[in-house]
């Protein structure tokens, strides 16, 4: 948003970082203030508590967008509906953990069922195959290779220093190459704000191209490739593993023939020292 707000106006940019910053600065405190008025309202012990959550919290993120985007500071309804429902969810779940589950369940569905759909279906009526050229479609094609190449390379690069094998930092590399929805987001929000800069919009319907080029590209491959990558590659771990898993554990603590005393007291649990544990704890 900061660096769109910059491209997209003639105010000097000085003023416009002033802006973004005080608009980032309300949006927070707007979200800390709405998410501990929900803290106490509604009680816990109310009756329809879980109605009244998931209507206040749907209500008020939404009063946010709609209204920081009428006075052109939508950055500020963004962060604050984030972070109200972050703030939202600590205390929820600690009052009654079927309430969170229940409000998170109610959102993916209408996510799932009504909001996800209705996406892709105003992102398609804004495709229109008759501008696009051969020269179009590799230009887009090129840009959005390059890119995964770029991911898929930094995360190998940093899942270098985990504990994973090889065959898992394939699947992770796979997990986080985009989906298509980031895309369907991003691409109409960009050429709406380009509409007042005629001299934008060229740039921003070509990368609408490339947006709904790279959905129809990498949703259904990297879904199927992971699906594929994943039950090959990952095997499930039960019982009779455990013993080789908590001596292979042990073993990447080792440096030489010494164990650092310190790091392996902070190391994770093993099965079986869990097992004991709860053991314990249960008589």
């Amino acid at each position: 948003m900061v660096l769109s707000s910059i491209i997209f106006t003639d105010a000097p940019i000085a003023t416009t970082i002033l802006l973004n910053a005080g608009t980032i600065v309300f949006g927070i405190i707007g979200g800390v203030i709405v998410g501990w008025l929900l803290w106490r309202f509604p009680r816990s012990d109310a009756p329809h508590t879980q109605f009244a959550r998931i209507l206040l919290l749907g209500a008020i993120c939404l009063s946010m967008m709609i209204g920081t985007y009428l006075i052109k500071y939508s950055c500020s309804g963004f962060l604050a509906a984030l972070i109200t429902s972050a703030m939202c969810a600590m205390k929820w779940s600690t009052d009654n953990k079927d309430k969170i589950e229940s409000v998170v369940s109610t959102y993916k569905y209408i996510w799932d069922s009504f909001a996800l759909p209705l996406l892709f279906i105003c992102l398609g009526m804004k495709f229109d195959c008759s501008t696009l050229t051969w020269e179009i479609v590799f230009l887009c094609i090129a840009v959005i290779a390059i890119g995964l190449l770029v991911r898929t390379i930094l995360v190998m690069l940093v899942t270098l220093s985990s504990h994973i094998n090889f065959k898992e930092q394939v699947v992770v590399a796979l997990s986080l190459l985009p989906r298509a929805t980031f895309q369907a987001d991003l691409a109409p929000t960009l050429v709406l704000m380009a509409a007042p800069f005629p001299e934008m919009s060229k740039d921003a319907a070509l990368i609408m191209k490339a947006a709904i080029l790279s959905v129809l590209v990498t949703a259904p491959i990297f879904d199927i490739l992971l699906n594929l990558v994943g039950s090959k590659c990952l095997s499930r771990c039960n019982d009779k593993d455990s013993p080789v898993m908590e001596q292979n554990l042990d073993k990447s603590y080792m440096n030489g023939d010494h164990v650092d005393d310190s790091i392996y007291a902070a190391r994770p649990k093993t099965y079986s020292e869990y097992r004991s544990e709860t053991v314990i704890e249960r008589y």
